[in-house]
């Protein structure tokens, strides 16, 4: 199992020509919007990224490593001196499919939903926030149950998912050490190029610390 650290790079944020919107058959949709995103991508330069799925708009951050393109999207989160944007989230997977990414208002910082998640004890629902629509999680001894909520109804569901705490807290151990890398790869662009005190910037966009 692995919950895998990422941004989400919008089309409309590196963009630099129209580019036609999508229409089509689902399986069409997702080849469509996959090379929507890379045209965008690629008019501000950034070639060598892939989505973590086609169709999606989510990178893990083990791959963005081209001091280049980290200093392109910090341009688009640095937006001013008091404001910080690194939109993302973490992706679930389990048995090697991905089986939860982040929604809508999700951030790096909520690693610590998950934390809550791994450490939850009760076998009442709890919320675990990955943006709206968000999770529920209830335990039945160390094993974890998940389930899916909708818009304004957070009744529980049948299961989606069922994990191990051990299993998840590992997971939460190695997405920190992938933060910490990326954090390390942020700081030299960020000492080049932006002025500030570059370590609460940093916490700032990885933890949504103030």
């Amino acid at each position: 199992m692995q919950l895998i650290p990422v941004i989400e790079l919008l089309p409309s944020d590196y963009g630099r020509q129209t580019h036609p919107l999508p229409i089509g058959s689902s399986a069409e949709l997702t080849k469509a919007y996959y090379y929507l995103w890379k045209a965008s991508l690629a008019d501000s330069g950034i070639t060598e990224l892939e989505p973590i799925i086609p169709g999606s708009y989510f990178v893990p951050v083990d791959r963005i490593i081209d001091p280049s393109t980290i200093e392109k999207i910090l341009h688009v989160c640095l937006k001013s001196n008091d404001e910080y944007d690194l939109v993302g989230g973490y992706a679930l997977v389990v048995d090697e499919n991905i089986t939860i990414l982040p929604t809508c208002c999700c951030d790096l910082g909520n690693i610590d939903s998950w934390e809550m998640a791994a450490a939850w004890t009760s076998p009442q629902d709890e919320m675990v926030w990955i943006g709206h629509p968000w999770l529920l999680v209830h335990a039945i001894g160390d094993m974890l149950y998940f389930t899916e909520t909708t818009e304004g109804d957070d009744q529980a569901q049948q299961p989606i998912f069922i994990i191990s705490r051990f299993d998840l807290l590992r997971a939460i151990e190695v997405a920190h050490e992938q933060l910490n890398a990326f954090a390390e790869r942020i700081l030299p662009v960020m000492k080049a190029v932006f002025p500030g005190n570059l370590r609460i910037i940093i916490n700032r966009l990885l933890y949504f610390d103030a």
